[in-house]
């Protein structure tokens, strides 16, 4: 769909903007911000409304949970794909490799690792299973975790564990479930129940080592963008399917090659292993059984409208259709233009004041979907004519299609003033300050997948621009990933401070696995040429003393890093990505290369012939990991952010 396109031409008359006492809700007078804190939360997470319909998953994340509790981290695993190694060909049958990422007291965390240890003692050596936990390196020795310091003492009991008594350290977490509450103080009971090495594990647990060992698990799951516990995946693809012992057994043994405990098991577990036919619907009959089957029927046809406005370069259609396909198999999607007569009269008839919209007919109502899971009526508003309209503020539509379009020159809502003229453009991309030289502010917190993510895109954007703009990479004041986030963050301040034409080759160092000393290395900067930059500026700032004074942290939680705070007061810039051109935030734009070059060319009086030059327009996985290596499979959510 050409979402930048522009209207040239008017169809019909257009309408005026809905006054005070009209029968449409009142419009927003300020776009809606979503942020998503990096803090790990249960599989289940908080998705605020945002323009950006990439967030549509929040209709079915509270209407469906039965269904989706079966996906590992809410509907993420249905588009990213992590970057891993597939099957390992180790051993007679082959071997599967296997990550949990939990948190050691998340009652879903433990309810997988109670399913799959009946599963890792039937295929042995079969299985590489890796168990990581999810928890926030405050980089003092300490973590923030979920549920406490109870669940950073479990966490670093069992990673004692795991490196004591690879073959037997199951044994002892399983016991450990059994009362969930009691962790980490049942862990030696349990240790020495099960015959595990109690003398070696609990030196571990007690002193640096254990510290060491979670210091050094963490930054798996960040890597791996698990943030919710459990995320599961099974020869680097994420894992969507049942989370009894029967589906991970049937599931890994997919994986494998003719494993005698993988003879005669039963079809199918659950519906959700009944994916052959992937176009009908698939139903688990007798699960779990011998002679349990699938059985499939064809989905009822269900025809669905999206109407769109071209002008909402935001607005991602296409990624709430993909995902509704998966749920309603018969859908059938019919795009409608805003412009358009049908779209007009759609607007009308169904009261529609957000777009993008959708409108099911009413033969939803006889999907499979629809009979099994009650709720999900919960997220659709029933029109007069029996058809259903998808809640707008659960998909995240909040685009007013009357609003005057800044860039288009017509006059979109009636007032007499096109484009830049109208102050409701004021303070708009479209509508900036124009200037020689664009001034470029940029705020990330450096160990910030959703800040990595962003300046993995705006990388190639600013290396083609040069000298012809003026940017910084500025930091949010304060930090989510505790001291390792402050060090690096001094470096590369001080890096822009004293040698600012080398910068973006150590940042794009960087950006492939935040290997500090490696990157300093490949642009040839010893530590010790900017170490008086790094002393004062800490000095001056006082990061480190606030770093050793709790009291000074934000809400008590993250430290400070006030270098540039006087930008982030000014930009009111409160998460990881922000960004500013010629004092201007910048909201509702990709995070692909070619998206941020646009938006920085908007700032430009002349635009120079590097405008015109065409980057990829991917947007990049978040976290660390290699630009060219780092694309999911499927779009890339461009909404989260740390803060």
């Amino acid at each position: 769909m050409g979402k930048n396109s522009k209207h040239k031409v008017k169809t019909m008359p257009k309408r005026k903007v809905h006054s005070s006492n009209s029968s449409h809700p009142k419009k927003h007078e300020t776009k809606h911000k979503v942020k998503h804190t990096e803090t790990p939360k249960y599989e289940t997470k908080h998705v605020s409304k945002n323009n950006n319909t990439g967030l549509w998953i929040a209709v079915f994340l509270l209407s469906i949970l039965v269904v989706t509790a079966v996906a590992t981290d809410g509907f993420k695993t249905l588009f990213d794909k992590k970057d891993t190694p597939a099957t390992s060909t180790g051993g007679e049958y082959g071997t599967a490799k296997l990550e949990f990422y939990v948190m050691s007291q998340c009652p879903y965390g433990t309810q997988v690792e109670d399913a799959i240890g009946p599963v890792l003692d039937k295929l042995g050596d079969a299985v590489d299973f890796e168990l990581n936990f999810i928890s926030t390196d405050l980089g003092d020795g300490t973590f923030k975790s979920l549920h406490g310091e109870p669940e950073t003492k479990g966490n670093i009991a069992q990673l004692c564990a795991i490196k004591y008594n690879p073959e037997k350290y199951m044994d002892m977490i399983l016991c450990m479930n059994k009362d969930a509450r009691a962790i980490p103080d049942n862990w030696e009971s349990c240790a020495n129940s099960n015959d595990l090495d109690v003398a070696n594990i609990k030196t571990c647990y007690e002193g640096q080592e254990g510290i060491d060992l979670l210091k050094t698990n963490v930054p798996k799951a960040v890597e791996a963008n698990a943030r919710g516990s459990p995320t599961i995946f099974l020869n680097g693809n994420p894992y969507n399917s049942g989370r009894d012992t029967t589906a991970f057994l049937k599931a890994i043994c997919a994986q494998l090659d003719g494993h005698p405990e993988c003879i005669n098991l039963p079809k199918c577990s659950a519906d959700t292993d009944c994916i052959a036919e992937a176009d009908k619907n698939g139903v688990c009959e007798n699960p779990g059984e011998k002679d349990a089957k699938c059985t499939y029927t064809d989905p009822v046809a269900v025809a669905v409208k999206f109407l769109v406005d071209d002008n909402c370069v935001a607005c991602q259609p296409e990624q709430v259709n993909d995902v509704t396909k998966n749920f309603f198999k018969g859908a059938d999607f019919n795009e409608v233009k805003f412009e358009s007569n049908e779209g007009q009269a759609m607007m009308e008839k169904y009261n529609i004041v957000y777009l993008p919209a959708y409108v099911f007919e009413s033969e939803i109502e006889n999907t499979l979907m629809w009979k099994t899971q009650p709720g999900l009526a919960n997220s659709f508003i029933k029109n007069d004519d029996g058809s259903y309209r998808l809640n707008p503020e659960a998909v995240g539509s909040t685009w007013d299609p009357y609003q005057e379009v800044c860039d288009n020159e017509i006059d979109d809502n009636d007032d007499g003033k096109t484009d830049c003229e109208d102050e409701k453009c004021g303070g708009t991309m479209a509508c900036m300050e124009k200037l020689e030289v664009p001034k470029v502010e940029m705020f990330v917190m450096s160990h910030c997948p959703f800040g990595t993510q962003f300046e993995k895109g705006a990388v190639p954007a600013l290396k083609l621009l040069g000298d012809k703009i003026d940017y910084d990479m500025n930091f949010v004041y304060y930090a989510m990933h505790g001291k390792i986030e402050l060090d690096e963050q001094l470096i590369q301040h001080c890096i822009q401070q004293e040698q600012k034409d080398i910068y973006l080759d150590y940042l794009e160092c960087f950006l492939i696995d935040g290997n500090t000393d490696r990157c300093l290395s490949v642009v040839d900067i010893e530590k010790s040429d900017i170490q008086s930059c790094i002393d004062s500026t800490d000095e001056e700032f006082k990061i480190t003393e606030q770093f050793n004074d709790k009291s000074t942290w934000l809400s008590g939680n993250y430290p400070l890093f006030d270098v540039s705070k006087d930008l982030n007061t000014k930009y009111n810039v409160g998460g990881s990505p922000s960004w500013v051109v010629n004092g201007v935030n910048i909201d509702s734009v990709g995070r692909d290369p070619a998206s941020i070059l646009k938006a920085i060319c908007y700032g430009f009086d002349e635009k120079p012939a590097e405008c015109d030059e065409v980057l990829p327009a991917v947007t990049y996985g978040s976290g660390f990991g290699p630009s060219d290596e780092n694309v999911p499979a499927a779009p890339a959510s461009t909404s989260g952010s740390c803060g």
